[in-house]
């Protein structure tokens, strides 16, 4: 998932983010950061039950197409919640609500009644909303267009290797990049967490069976693309849901 704005000349111009602030004592820590979309969905779908009824829910919240009786088709359908430790102590404290397309007004009304998160024992928190993007415009976090993209949270290969068949991951996630409509990265890099936290902390928390994450690997890379693109970019298994996260390095910025 890519493109706060799309290449070439049709443009998107309308609303593609919310991003919201949460406070509250003991924060989820990063490693939760798929549970945390998760429980940012739920309550989605809770505020678009209330605003429209059961049976009317906006199809990018829900994934779910009312007319076509399915689920969305595309590989990046529906809305991706993406966490974020802005003050680095390893916990999450902002969450992005973003769309790779234009957000329609139904979706707008779920997400900016959205006013706090419950978790049951794991704690609840206010929701407060600080930004509202448009495609073209730098929130200077996740957003934002650049030629150098560090890994936020691991990436997960969405294949089991095999290296003999020339399926690694390196080769899997130049796949998931043009499939995202990025161009084929430059250099594909490991690298040390910039969070800190091993990618096997992330794993227990990760959506999906037991058999489907047996054996998987992924990790944290550095992605230098030819020309700057536009973020946010995850990249993935989970990937609507924090998984996959890439971080824009400010100096080697675009400039535009």
């Amino acid at each position: 998932m890519s493109g706060a704005a799309p290449p070439g000349g049709d443009q998107l111009t309308g609303l593609i983010a919310v991003r919201w602030q949460l406070v509250g004592a003991a924060l989820p820590p990063l490693t939760r950061c798929v549970p945390t979309g998760d429980l940012v969905r739920r309550a989605l779908m809770s505020r678009a039950r209330e605003l429209f009824g059961p049976d009317d829910l906006p199809p990018p919240i829900s994934r779910h197409d009312g007319q076509a009786g399915g689920p969305l088709t595309g590989g990046e359908a529906g809305m991706a919640f993406l966490s974020e430790d802005c003050d680095g102590d390893g916990r999450i404290d902002h969450v992005t609500a973003y769309l790779a397309g234009e957000i329609d007004n139904a979706s707008l009304r779920a997400l900016v009644s959205l006013e706090r998160l419950w978790a049951g024992r794991d704690g609840e928190w206010r929701v407060v909303r600080t930004w509202t993007v448009y495609a073209g415009e730098r929130l200077g976090s996740l957003i934002d267009r650049a030629v150098v993209w560090w890994s936020l949270t691991p990436f997960v290969a969405p294949l089991h290797n095999k290296p003999r068949r020339g399926l690694t991951t390196r080769h899997q996630l130049i796949v998931q990049c043009e499939r995202a409509g990025l161009p084929a990265p430059v250099v594909v890099e490991p690298v040390w967490p910039s969070c800190g936290v091993p990618e096997n902390w992330f794993l227990p928390h990760v959506k999906g069976r037991p058999e489907e994450l047996r054996g998987r690997l992924g990790g944290y890379w550095r992605l230098v693309f030819p020309t700057a693109v536009w973020g946010p970019i995850a990249l993935g298994f989970n990937r609507h849901y924090g998984m996959g996260v890439f971080r824009p390095v400010p100096w080697i910025s675009d400039a535009r």
